[in-house]
């Protein structure tokens, strides 16, 4: 008898392969759920209802924290399913300048 667990994830190209089934745990049945990340990390932590969850480090933190005990009985796996960079969203003001309206920032 196989376990079944519910996977939530956000649509990443990384975890394709489990959702559409090409890669196949075994004696696990998965029942995949795709969400953006922010409704994702809201319903488990407000349900806890899934048995495997991508969660943001610093949800996951609070949530540890915040826990009686009876919610969030979570083991926590270091898995980063983004690797790349994120200095394209780094904005800076120029060092001659002093910031007067949010639209001055620059990419």
């Amino acid at each position: 008898m196989a376990l079944r667990l519910t996977m939530g994830f956000s649509d990443n190209p990384r975890v394709q392969p489990l959702k559409e089934g090409i890669v196949k745990p075994q004696g696990i049945e998965l029942d995949c759920i795709t969400l953006d990340p922010s409704n994702l990390f809201q319903r488990n932590l407000t349900y806890d209802e899934f048995d495997v969850s991508e969660m943001s480090i610093s949800e996951t933190l609070l949530a540890r924290e915040r826990t009686d005990g009876k919610k969030w009985d979570w083991s926590a796996l270091p898995v980063f399913l983004s690797r790349g960079h994120h200095w394209h969203t780094l904005y800076h003001l120029p060092a001659n300048r002093s910031l007067e309206f949010s639209f001055e920032v620059r990419v």
